[in-house]
C-alpha cells in the first residue's frame, strides 16, 4: 500500500531514491557514481557530496527538500546545500543522525522549519549545519544530542524546540532569533561547547532543569538568560 511504498526509500521533492542510488545534482536518479555532485542512499545512511537541491513548488506544490519516514544518518562531504519555499528543509518521522566532515546549508522561505523530526529526536556527531528558518530552526518530538561539530541557526521563531532533552558535549552552536534560542520540554544539560545566543523577543534556553557541568556560554537576550522552570544548576 501507499505506506509501504514511502518506507522503501526517501524523497528529495518528488523524486524517490531507493537504497542504492545516486541523485546528482541536474536531477537524475542513477545506480551509477556520477562525476559530480551527488546524495547516495544506502540502508539508512545518505551521502550528501557536494550536493545541491531546490525544491519546485510549482512542481509540487509543498514538496519538502528532504523527506524520511524512517531513522536516517546523513553523512556530509564538501559543501551542500538544501533550499525551499513553501514547505520543511528535512523532514523525518523518525531519528536524524548527523556525521561527516562537510557542511549542509539550509535554506527555507516562509513559515517552516529547517530541520522537523515529527516522531525522533536529532544527533550531531560532527559535520557543520547552517539554517536560514522563517519559523523554527530545529523543531523536535524527542531529544537533541551534540556531541561534536558545528550549527547555526537564523530563525524567526525558536532556534531549537523540542518536545525533549538537550544534552551538548562538544563542538558550537550559534544562534540568532527571534524567540527562544533553545526551548526543552525536558531538562538541559550542558558539559561543554561554545554556545552563543542572541534572541530579540524571549529567553535564551529555556527547559525544566538545566546543568551546566563545562563549555562556554554567551547570551544576549530580551528576557532571561536561562530559565529553568524549576531549577538552573551550574557546576
Amino acid at each position: 500500500c501507499l505506506r509501504q511504498f514511502i518506507i522503501d526509500g526517501i524523497f528529495f521533492g518528488a523524486v524517490k531514491l531507493h537504497s542504492g542510488e545516486y541523485f546528482d545534482n541536474s536531477g537524475n536518479v542513477s545506480s551509477e557514481k556520477p562525476s559530480g555532485g551527488y546524495a547516495y542512499y544506502k540502508d539508512g545512511e545518505l551521502t550528501l557530496h557536494n550536493f545541491n537541491f531546490t525544491s519546485d513548488p510549482e512542481l509540487v506544490s509543498g514538496e519538502r527538500g528532504l523527506y524520511s519516514e524512517i531513522a536516517l544518518e546523513i553523512i556530509l562531504e564538501g559543501q551542500n546545500e538544501i533550499n525551499t519555499s513553501d514547505s520543511d528543509g528535512i523532514y523525518l518521522l523518525d531519528d536524524l543522525t548527523v556525521s561527516g566532515g562537510g557542511t549542509l546549508s539550509i535554506n527555507v522561505e516562509d513559515t517552516y522549519e529547517g530541520i522537523e523530526s515529527y516522531g525522533g529526536g536529532m544527533t550531531l556527531k560532527s559535520g557543520t549545519i547552517n539554517i536560514n528558518s522563517g519559523d523554527h530552526g530545529i523543531e523536535l518530538s524527542d531529544d537533541f544530542k551534540m556531541e561534536d561539530g558545528i550549527i547555526n541557526i537564523n530563525a524567526d521563531d525558536d532556534g531549537i524546540d523540542l518536545d525533549g532533552e538537550v544534552q551538548i558535549d562538544g563542538g558550537s552552536i550559534t544562534i540568532n532569533t527571534e524567540d527562544n534560542g533553545i526551548d526543552a520540554w525536558d531538562d538541559t544539560v550542558i558539559n561543554g561547547g561554545n554556545i552563543y545566543i542572541h534572541t530579540n523577543d524571549d529567553n535564551g534556553i529555556e527547559s525544566y532543569n538545566v546543568t551546566v557541568n563545562g563549555g562556554f556560554i554567551e547570551i544576549d537576550a530580551n528576557d532571561d538568560g536561562i530559565c529553568g522552570e524549576i531549577s538552573v544548576n551550574i557546576n
